[in-house]
């Protein structure tokens, strides 16, 4: 373990009990010698605790392991966060039952292991990933951009900044892939909880023109034990089931140098809500937000923080180093949010492009929108996105209010394979719309398909 991830302590962990501090420290020894024991805000599985079963298991293990096996099966009628206080507690018994009971034979004993930052990994094992609040996590490279088509590889230097070139897309791990096959599996997959938490980063968007879309989200991968998908059976999910796999998905950013946009899905609503500046978005301001503004000028990195408070909201805030203006702050209400995020997502990292993308960054659905990209330019999309310093802790900025959550939607299916996306109200959702009369000849249940 290196002496920066051993130093790595909540608050919460500093005033733990003796007897906490014991079992959060045999985590380490459940999980091996590599994974620091500060794993605070993670889960390994939302499966619930079966504290005989991990006793079996860790019979023959040292005293610190019995320790755990101890504390877990005693007063077994009181709740977990009763018998062990913390969060930070509570995360690590979580990770160490989880990794213990799913992992310990599929991942310890065959994924690729920590050789230094800038090591040589076998892909699909893209390297190590500091994230501050995080015990180490890793990138792992999809399987396929989509069905077919492959994914261009991403790679990571120094342990922090990470080059997303066009069509990459990678994920965050709990554990790296192995170096031989079969390489992918659920369980390899970052399970954060982030509700309660804000998830910060920097990014450079200057490569991604009208048409380009750089885009960080959450979805419900580690959750997803059943469904290998189409994308080199990488057990990739989202809302809009691209490689075959619907799962909830919020989507932190998706971004270009003239809109931003952050939108919550369910795992059956492909809309979904959203806010930000392009298209149907508000929230943003397009004088705030463009190449040279004097607020967010997007030729230069900029700073994301998206933090997920009580209540199902979604808050992003805008800053950039050096500015003197306000940071913008915009959101959404979305049902699901909080029990979504207190399961755990897995972080999402992507750069693509479209021939039409005026649902993203122009007005060719919605005319009074700002007339950024009056035309996608998939050919000036820059060859590489940046993403760098991710953190997981405290929000650094207030919540703006955000309007109340809308119902949830109701969706109707038609015959010949057409949708019809209707929301609880009754009327059609106006992008859709615009996007099926658009495209006369796609027979995609869902029309945004026939963009890519």
């Amino acid at each position: 373990m290196s002496d920066v991830w051993a130093g790595s302590r909540d608050a919460d962990a500093a005033v733990a009990s003796k007897a906490e501090v014991e079992v959060t420290s045999s985590v380490g020894l459940l999980n091996g010698t590599e994974v620091p024991t500060s794993a605070i805000g993670h889960a390994a599985s939302a499966t619930p605790i079966r504290p005989l079963g991990l006793c079996r298991g860790a019979v023959g293990l040292i005293g610190a392991a019995l320790a755990l096996c101890v504390l877990l099966t005693e007063s077994p009628g009181r709740p977990l966060a009763s018998r062990f206080g913390s969060r930070a507690f509570r995360g690590d018994i979580h990770l160490a039952a989880g990794n213990f009971a799913v992992l310990s034979d599929s991942i310890s004993s065959s994924s690729q292991t920590f050789a230094g930052c800038d090591y040589g990994y076998r892909q699909p094992c893209i390297g190590p990933l500091n994230v501050e609040g995080q015990r180490r996590l890793w990138l792992i490279q999809a399987g396929a951009d989509t069905p077919g088509k492959t994914s261009a590889p991403v790679t990571v230097r120094e342990c922090n900044s990470v080059a997303v070139p066009m069509t990459g897309r990678a994920y965050f791990g709990d554990a790296c892939t192995p170096s031989h096959a079969p390489f992918y599996s659920p369980q390899l997959y970052a399970n954060i909880l982030f509700s309660g938490q804000a998830f910060s980063y920097t990014v450079d968007v200057s490569a991604a023109d009208c048409g380009c879309i750089v885009a960080l989200y959450l979805v419900s991968m580690r959750h997803n034990h059943d469904e290998p998908g189409s994308c080199g059976s990488d057990y990739y999910c989202d809302a809009n089931t691209v490689c075959g796999v619907a799962c909830d998905e919020y989507d932190v950013m998706e971004a270009s140098k003239y809109a931003f946009h952050a939108t919550a899905h369910s795992r059956s609503d492909r809309s979904g809500l959203g806010s930000g500046l392009g298209g149907q978005a508000t929230g943003l301001n397009v004088k705030d937000y463009h190449p040279g503004s004097e607020c967010i000028d997007t030729d230069r990195p900029f700073q994301v923080e998206a933090y997920f408070p009580p209540g199902n909201m979604m808050v992003i805030t805008l800053s950039q180093h050096g500015r003197d203006c306000t940071p913008q702050a915009f959101g959404v209400r979305y049902p699901g949010i909080d029990a979504s995020l207190m399961r755990g997502m897995t972080p999402v990292i992507s750069y693509w492009s479209a021939p039409d993308t005026g649902w993203f960054d122009g007005p060719a659905y919605t005319p009074d929108a700002p007339s950024m990209c009056a035309t996608s330019k998939p050919s000036k999309c820059g060859r590489v996105a940046h993403f760098s310093d991710f953190k997981v802790g405290p929000p650094r900025w207030p919540i703006p209010t955000l309007p109340p959550a809308p119902l949830p939607p109701a969706w109707t299916y038609q015959v010949g394979g057409q949708s019809n996306f209707s929301g609880s109200s009754g009327v059609g959702d106006p992008l859709h719309e615009a996007l099926r009369r658009s495209h006369p000849n796609c027979t995609d249940p869902d029309p945004v398909h026939c963009l890519t």
